[in-house]
């Protein structure tokens, strides 16, 4: 399988100090997919963390889905 590994960044505040970093994690995170604010089943534990929590009982095989609207994203900073 080939991908295009920019698609999994983000651009997130990580430290607070209201300047974006492009992100980027290569674990199982990269394993979660958009699942908009009604059929997300994960959510990160607080607004600009990278760790998440189940909102409720996941089934063996269901897919992780999370709300990619809940980090900002301004690519206008990258020049795209």
């Amino acid at each position: 399988m080939a991908c295009d590994v920019l698609e999994w960044t983000w651009m997130q505040d990580v430290i607070f100090e209201g300047n974006l970093m492009l992100c980027l994690k290569l674990d199982n995170a990269a394993f979660l997919n958009n699942g908009g604010e009604s059929e997300s089943n994960i959510a990160p534990i607080s607004e600009k963390s990278l760790t998440f929590y189940a909102t409720h009982d996941i089934e063996k095989d269901e897919e992780l889905l999370y709300d990619y609207d809940l980090y900002d994203t301004n690519w206008n900073k990258f020049g795209l």
